[in-house]
């Protein structure tokens, strides 16, 4: 069974979290990472997104 649709609203908060199987490395490498991290800046420039602090 799938998950439910995600309400959208105008203004809504999401939390992205991003975590391997079994708690396993995402990225191969520090460059991975780098290029992944310009992509999600890229991303929120041009889509106008903000982000928050974390506790």
């Amino acid at each position: 069974m799938g998950r439910p649709k995600r309400l959208q609203f105008p203004g809504a908060c999401y939390a992205i979290v991003l975590r391997g199987n079994n708690r396993q490395d995402i990225f191969v490498s520090n460059a991975d990472r780098r290029y992944f991290l310009s992509l999600a800046r890229s991303y929120k420039e041009r889509h106008g997104l903000r982000s928050t602090p974390t506790a």
